[in-house]
């Protein structure tokens, strides 16, 4: 009899244990997980504002290269055209689409009106809040500007980076 006893405050004293080591990661994870979710949305933006720049550096590469001419006037390409040269300027993941979609960003590439005067905008969007709290914006002055991801698309007359 004693022997079940005993076993009986093992077993109560075990438990006790676990429950505590329970409370105690979860107070442990209560902390760190906010953390980690925001280093992660911090490097989503980097990732956007970086792959922008990329695509900047593609757009002028390919205008100065003449490998789409309207008349005799260099222009500026879509994401799938940048892609699509030989060599390509952009990776599969930005030049393989219309709409590439990289570290929860959308990429939205805009072509100017007057192929006299070639011109771009390019819009980075944040597929959701815990993607980015930011959306971004360059276009052919090389510019980045964001406005914050509630505002909808940044535009050309938000702030510079």
């Amino acid at each position: 009899m004693e022997f079940l006893y005993e076993y009986g405050l093992f077993l109560a004293k075990a438990i006790t244990f676990v429950v505590a080591v329970g409370a105690i990661i979860a107070v442990i994870a209560a902390i760190a997980i906010p953390g980690l979710l925001r280093s992660r949305m911090a490097a989503n933006e980097a990732n956007g504002v970086g792959a922008l720049r990329t695509i900047y550096s593609a757009e002028i590469q390919f205008q100065v290269s003449r490998s789409k001419l309207v008349g005799n006037v260099p222009q500026y390409g879509s994401f799938t055209e940048l892609g699509g040269v030989n060599p390509p300027l952009l990776g599969p993941i930005l030049g393989g689409s219309a709409n590439p979609v990289k570290a929860g960003y959308l990429f939205t590439f805009i072509n100017g009106s007057d192929p006299d005067v070639p011109s771009f905008a390019i819009t980075a969007s944040a597929q959701s809040a815990q993607k980015g709290s930011r959306n971004f914006y360059t276009n052919d002055s090389g510019v980045i500007r964001w406005t914050p991801q509630a505002n909808g698309d940044a535009t050309s007359t938000d702030q510079p980076l």
